[in-house]
């Protein structure tokens, strides 16, 4: 979703998709804790969410084979970019699935050695995380100013495909997890 995004409009709108789990991982960690002390054997959550999200990454893929350099999105559109990243990352089975099985027990063991190596943890996480994405965007926005219009079509066709196959994998499994309840 970086690349797409940042191809569709600017750098800032790679940003934004990649700083959205600034804004939607507190109540994934906070729900991701509840699930892991309450019903960690139970599939069904992130089965539907792994759907959803499924779903919601085809409707992006659409856009993405829809894609026509002339009609390009300006830069100013960045708050797509981010409500975008919002709803993936809230649909996404996979933030919540890392902090229910490696997140939260890495961060609940470092609070037993004090506050600054729980808080540690997740500054590198996050900066790692988020860091990485922005430097995605950065690249992509600069390696777009040397390709022509029918390149971007073509990228973006393949992004779309890829965002296919990751909706199948994610549907796929998220319908293996409800099976299985």
């Amino acid at each position: 979703m970086v690349i797409s995004e940042t191809l569709k409009g600017n750098k800032i709108n790679g940003i934004f998709i990649a700083i959205a789990p600034l804004i939607t991982d507190l109540p994934i960690v906070l729900f991701s804790i509840y699930i892991l002390k309450s019903v960690s054997t139970n599939e069904l959550i992130p089965g539907i969410l792994s759907v959803m999200g499924g779903l919601f990454l085809i409707y992006l893929a659409i856009g993405n084979f829809r894609y026509n350099p002339i009609t390009n999105r300006s830069a100013a559109d960045y708050r797509s970019s981010m409500k975008y990243g919002i709803i993936a990352n809230i649909l996404s089975p996979h933030p919540y699935l890392f902090w229910i099985t490696i997140g939260a027990p890495v961060f609940l063991k470092a609070s037993k050695s004090g506050a600054t190596t729980s808080f540690a943890f997740i500054i590198g996480f996050y900066l790692l995380l988020v860091g990485s994405k922005v430097i995605i965007a950065l690249i992509t926005n600069k390696a777009k100013g040397f390709l022509n219009s029918n390149v971007y079509g073509k990228i973006m066709k393949i992004t779309g495909a890829v965002l296919l196959l990751l909706s199948g994998m994610m549907i796929y499994e998220g319908v293996k997890m409800i099976w299985d309840v």
